[in-house]
């Protein structure tokens, strides 16, 4: 049987990593530049910290607010560096020797144990039709950090992380990154009709660079 995870920012946060985009732009604030294109998204974010909650978004209306790719590019690639940098930070900050490894494999292993009875019983029923196989998992995370394979001290691939009741294994096969990671971060909204500025719809490299699809 081949398991599947999805894996978001909850992840993270319930770690007290503080990951959230409001989080980050109380750094972004403090790195000083003299650059007028930055220092207006600046006070953009500064005055509704809130509307710039998904960064994603509010920055392809924020489009509006531009006139060329090369200010696209002047913004979007100090957001990626700066963003890159905090988090990493953020990452480093863990003790990671002092998280629970193996609750979380066990979380892995039976997600039925934090749902209601009536979820236990369907996912226990389906469970018992693959007693016989081994049970390979594997997880998609949309965060940047490796925080998942900071949990396993990097030993992840095809790691052993438990056995069902018949006694086959668990195997935790591979952690994909489908918004890559701190050093090739992807950035960007899901359709041109994000962007605010009409030009940039037709613009080949800032739909290259900022639209999930291409990027």
């Amino acid at each position: 049987m081949q398991i599947l995870y999805l894996i978001g920012n909850g992840f993270d946060v319930n770690l007290n990593m503080k990951t959230r985009y409001t989080d980050f732009y109380e750094y972004y604030q403090k790195q000083t530049t003299e650059s007028d294109i930055l220092n207006n998204l600046k006070k953009s974010i500064k005055e509704d910290v809130y509307t710039w909650s998904d960064l994603e978004l509010k920055l392809g209306k924020y489009t509006e607010n531009l006139n060329s790719y090369e200010e696209f590019k002047e913004i979007y690639e100090d957001l990626l560096e700066k963003f890159g940098d905090y988090l990493q930070e953020i990452e480093e900050q863990i003790n990671w020797e002092n998280t629970d490894l193996e609750r979380f494999k066990d979380c892995l292993c039976n997600p039925e144990n934090s749902l209601m009875q009536k979820e236990i019983n369907v996912i226990n029923g389906f469970k018992d039709e693959f007693t016989k196989s081994q049970w390979i998992i594997d997880i998609i995370s949309f965060n940047y950090t490796r925080s998942i394979e900071k949990l396993f001290a990097g030993n992840f691939k095809n790691a052993i992380i438990g056995r069902h009741h018949n006694g086959e294994i668990i195997l935790l096969r591979t952690v994909l990154h489908l918004h890559g990671e701190l050093s090739n971060m992807v950035l960007g909204v899901n359709d041109v009709s994000q962007l605010k500025n009409t030009n940039f719809q037709k613009d080949k490299k800032i739909l290259n660079a900022f639209i999930k699809e291409y990027n």
